[in-house]
């Protein structure tokens, strides 16, 4: 999920990825608070510049586990 840092939300359409802090952004917006954000997903050998779906990386992508709650 993570594409390096400051990435714009258009990241997506080239390596479907998008940075934590927009999501976080988003969810602010349509009023959800953000509780935590557990690491059980995260692999910091992936340097999120390449697409999810390329073979070498597929399957191995740093994510993003955030959790929210409503008001």
């Amino acid at each position: 999920m993570s594409p390096p840092a400051g990435s714009p939300p258009t990241t997506g359409g080239d390596t479907h990825r998008i940075d934590p802090l927009c999501v976080l952004a988003m969810a602010a917006a349509a009023g959800l608070i953000f509780e935590t954000e557990p690491d059980i997903l995260r692999n910091p050998a992936d340097d999120g510049t390449k697409n999810i779906l390329d073979p070498e990386i597929r399957g191995k992508t740093d994510r993003a586990f955030l959790i929210f709650r409503k008001p």
